[in-house]
Formats: C-alpha cells, sequence, structure tokens
C-alpha cells in the first residue's frame, strides 16, 4: 500500500506554526499610520481639520502602556488640530493604577484640544458582568483631571483653528447607559455645522439615525483583529454589522469611520495592524 507523502504534512504544520508565531509577535506591535481624507458639505464645514482618531488602547499584559505611548507620539507627529478617542482605555478583568495613564493624557492635551468617549471594557453592564468596573466614574475622573473632555451622552460647539465643529460623544452600547435624546440634547448646532459623532460600537449608527451628524468615530471591532486572507472580512467582529468592520463607509448620506485601533484582546492580531488613524476633514 501506497503511503502518504509526509512533506506536505510539514510544509502545512511549519506554515501554520509560523503564522501563529507572526500573528503573537509580529504583527500586534507593528504600529501603522493611515492618512484618510473625509469630504463634508463646505456649508457645514467652512475649513479643513486634522483630526487624530485614536481607539482600544486596551492597557493589558498583552498590550503594555509603552506601546500605547509609542501610538499616541506617531499620532501627534502628525500636528493633529483635534484628538477623539473612542473607547476601551483598558481590558476587563485587569488591575491598574490608573495614574500611570496620567502623563499620556497630559501629552495628549497640551497637544491639541482632546475628546473622549468610554468603551464596553472601561465599565457598566457587560464589563460588571465579565468581572470589570460597574461604572466609568474612576476612568472618567482621571481624563477629565487630565484635560480630556469625557462626552458621556453629551454635546459641545467648539472653535478649532477657526474651524467651528460640534461633538456629540454617547455612552457605550454594551453599558446599557446610552441616551441618544441627552446626547444631541445640547447640539443645537448640528443642523447647520459639521458635526462628529464619537461612539464607541459602529453598531450604534440605528439609536442615531434620527439626528444630525456628518461623521461617526468608532472602535470596538479592532478591525476585525483575525482577518482571513482572499475573505477580505473576519467572521469574530464583536458587531452586528460587518460592513463597517474596518475604514471609512458611507451609511445613509452620511459617513463612519471605524478605525481598527492600537491594542487587542487576547494579545494576537493578523492581517489587521493596530493603526493610528488621522481623518484630514475637507470642505466639498
Amino acid at each position: 500500500m501506497d503511503t502518504l507523502p509526509v512533506w506536505p504534512i510539514i510544509a502545512v504544520a511549519s506554515v501554520a506554526i509560523l503564522a501563529g508565531l507572526y500573528a503573537r509577535f509580529v504583527e500586534p506591535r507593528w504600529l501603522r499610520v493611515r492618512q484618510l481624507e473625509v469630504r463634508i458639505e463646505k456649508k457645514r464645514l467652512t475649513a479643513s481639520l486634522r483630526v487624530l482618531h485614536l481607539s482600544d488602547f486596551h492597557w493589558s499584559r498583552a498590550v503594555p502602556l509603552a506601546f500605547i505611548e509609542q501610538a499616541v507620539e506617531q499620532g501627534l507627529a502628525e500636528q493633529p488640530e483635534l484628538s477623539c478617542i473612542t473607547g476601551d482605555f483598558i481590558t476587563v478583568g485587569q488591575q491598574y493604577d490608573l495614574e500611570r495613564y496620567v502623563p499620556l493624557f497630559e501629552q495628549l492635551v497640551r497637544a491639541a484640544p482632546c475628546f473622549a468617549v468610554l468603551g464596553n471594557h472601561d465599565g457598566g453592564e457587560w464589563t460588571e458582568k465579565h468581572g470589570g468596573f460597574a461604572n466609568t466614574a474612576a476612568l472618567e475622573e482621571h481624563l477629565s483631571v487630565c484635560g480630556v473632555r469625557v462626552l458621556n451622552n453629551e454635546s459641545v460647539t467648539i472653535s478649532v483653528s477657526n474651524v467651528s465643529i460640534v461633538l456629540v460623544g454617547t455612552a457605550d452600547l454594551w453599558s446599557g447607559s446610552l441616551d441618544v435624546q441627552r446626547a444631541f440634547g445640547g447640539a443645537t448646532d448640528a443642523t447647520s455645522t459639521a458635526t462628529l459623532l464619537l461612539s464607541h460600537t459602529p453598531d450604534a449608527k440605528e439609536s442615531v439615525a434620527d439626528h444630525p451628524w456628518d461623521l461617526m468615530l468608532s472602535g470596538h471591532t479592532h478591525g476585525g483583529q483575525l482577518v482571513i486572507p482572499l475573505l477580505g472580512s473576519s467572521p469574530w467582529a464583536p458587531v452586528k454589522d460587518k460592513a463597517f468592520v474596518s475604514g471609512l463607509n458611507s451609511w445613509n448620506g452620511r459617513q463612519i469611520h471605524t478605525t481598527p485601533g492600537i491594542g487587542n484582546f487576547g494579545g494576537i492580531r493578523f492581517n489587521c495592524r493596530p493603526e493610528v488613524s488621522v481623518l484630514n476633514l475637507r470642505p466639498q
């Protein structure tokens, strides 16, 4: 009886081992800076604005603070005029000395106005069920003391580089605290002024569909984290609508940017590098 050749088995096993080592030790630290151009109606956005979009730091044993600091430094090297962070500063189940985050937050604030929303790992119903914080109070306090403005179901109109813009931030969809009416309650300029909506997961888009906004900034998905070659997507991305796992996408005449983020969950990435996103908003 003929026996099967051994070399194909060895080859497949070798590729699998190499792919696993790459996903664990190479790609999670292979940071990239990505520039994107976002067009907004000229009557709503009067001049260009450079926005740094960061998300999903996921400080943990798998994502050291030094790597997050490296990502922030690379982002600030792009000289943003506004910084927006869309949640998951920490990772559920880990122990933290939040004071160690302070220099990083202060660095962001010194460079440009910095606004943030919080994610499902930062506190709330989902987090509490998984051994984390029942609420976001501790993290919000540290952010606020450093000058980062946390938009927890809030809105604000600001002027940056002589450009007027509305920022609306919602609590995370999974936290059980999302209050859309409250979030947009103070956004009186949103019908006439360019409006950025910060919400941790892109799945929140249906909740805010009836309110005025131009560009939604989200994270949560890690870009898929494990993206299957050729298929071009990740069936494991934690969102219902897989069309918004990563990148800049149109939705009902508006745009949603989902950044792959900086950190990860579980210490692996494959075909989905961590990303510092720079959005160049331009009037059209």
